[in-house]
């Protein structure tokens, strides 16, 4: 009985622990990408960025929208 309840805590805790990193990714991922976005606009002078700075957006943006996701799938599965 106490087994299955500290499995059971456990178990709560590792999805707590995940929600907590998946939730600091994405607050963490959004920042980043934002001051890009806003360093990027802000200084007045209308040119191309570097070939690489749209590549790391884009990448930025899937992780951003990829992280909750693959969380979201995690516990789905965990709890099915």
């Amino acid at each position: 009985m106490e087994d299955k309840m500290i499995a059971e805590f456990l178990s709560i805790a590792a999805n707590g622990v995940l929600a907590a990193v998946l939730f600091g990714a994405i607050i963490v991922g959004g920042t980043i990408w934002m001051s890009g976005k806003v360093s990027n606009s802000s200084s007045g002078v209308v040119c191309r960025q570097a070939p690489g700075s749209d590549y790391s957006t884009t990448l930025q943006l899937w992780v951003l929208v990829l992280t909750p996701l693959a969380g979201i799938l995690i516990l789905w599965y965990k709890f099915t």
